[in-house]
């Protein structure tokens, strides 16, 4: 199985904090990609 990516902006709760969450309980292994909103145009290209 390939390595999943969760991107996300830096920032505590969100929409992908319940996925965070989800994946540390069930001891999924994933890379945790966050960004700053001032990043977001270049994250997005």
């Amino acid at each position: 199985m390939s390595q999943l990516t969760l991107t996300y902006f830096d920032m505590h709760g969100g929409r992908a904090e319940p996925v965070r969450l989800a994946m540390h309980i069930g001891g999924i292994a994933f890379e945790d990609k966050r960004f700053a909103f001032s990043e977001f145009a270049e994250v997005r290209k």
